[in-house]
């Protein structure tokens, strides 16, 4: 998984391989990518080939990993009391990457010195995907994040199951426009849990905010950062799964030393909202801005109806 030579190809499914199924058995293949895809080896896609053959046969996207062991190699190893463990496997979950030094990983799965160790095990098992050209490890697809979420819904006692219960409090609070209290929450998320990033521009208040709306990957796809629509790029763009069509667009625009007005103003001035048109539902613009005097985060959320 992290050094696979000449093997690459055989590892998994290819996506030639899946595509080809997905053709022969009329099952969606962008959705199959969305939920298998994500792991690369030497620039070639790979799928688990396990969950490609149930998608396939039953015509149903979910998560198709053996749960019987599954939470168990989970819970064993972030239980891991490392220093920073919980926080990076809270920005992989959230859609961020971290850099990994996977030269001294075990295989024995007992004796862990470190954080690296414990999430290069991760990698090895197929948790975690490794990209060996910019050295750093990631959530590869839909189906892990699942794995970790139905891990997180039977274990309510770690601090990972805790801050997903925060997560979705934060993201209640964007979707009902209750601007003051996701500014609140998402300020709490800072201090007490991601505290460790530097506010140094809006890339790292990107990271925060992805990190603060974790819990979003359980109705939406992906996060897309720097999306492009209308005359720009939107910071950061939520799309809603099609099993949840009632659920709003997010588009969030980050500001630095401004306010959460101009982040609005912005996203209308740049007609962002224009390139989502496609989507019947609510559109709901998100402006955050960061003081770096006050340290304190700021928010405006407003309706905008795509039929408009």
């Amino acid at each position: 998984m992290t050094n696979p030579m000449d093997l690459a190809q055989d590892i998994g499914f290819t996506e030639g391989e899946v595509f080809a199924l997905c053709e022969k058995f009329g099952v969606d293949f962008e959705q199959m990518k969305e939920w298998y895809n994500g792991y690369n080896l030497n620039g070639t896609a790979m799928y688990n080939p396990l969950s490609v053959v149930r998608a396939v046969a039953s015509k149903r996207f979910q998560q198709y990993w053996t749960v019987t062991g599954t939470y168990g190699d989970i819970d064993d190893l972030i239980s891991k009391n490392f220093d920073g463990l919980r926080e990076d496997i809270i920005r992989m979950l959230s859609g961020n990457r971290i850099s990994i030094n996977v030269s001294n990983g075990k295989n024995d799965l007992q004796s862990f010195k470190n954080k690296s160790e414990v999430i290069t095990a991760l990698i090895h098992l197929g948790y975690f995907a490794y990209d060996a050209d910019t050295r750093e490890a990631y959530v590869p697809n839909k189906e892990i994040q699942e794995v970790f979420y139905q891990y997180m819904e039977n274990n309510d006692s770690d601090n990972l199951s805790r801050f997903m219960k925060v997560s979705e409090r934060i993201l209640s609070a964007v979707t009902e426009g209750d601007a003051e209290e996701t500014a609140r929450q998402i300020q709490s998320v800072h201090n007490d849990f991601v505290s460790s990033i530097e506010y140094n521009d809006e890339n790292s208040l990107s990271c925060t905010i992805m990190i603060a709306l974790i819990s979003a990957f359980r109705y939406y796809y992906k996060p897309i950062r720097e999306f492009p629509c209308g005359k720009g790029f939107a910071d950061i763009v939520y799309q809603p799964l099609p099993k949840h069509p009632n659920r709003p667009v997010i588009v969030v625009e980050l500001k630095w030393d401004q306010d959460a007005d101009a982040a609005i103003a912005q996203i209308k001035r740049k007609q962002y909202p224009e390139s989502l048109r496609e989507y019947s539902g609510e559109i709901l613009l998100v402006g955050i801005d960061y003081n770096k005097k006050t340290k304190e985060h700021s928010c405006v959320i407003e309706p905008f109806s795509a039929s408009k």
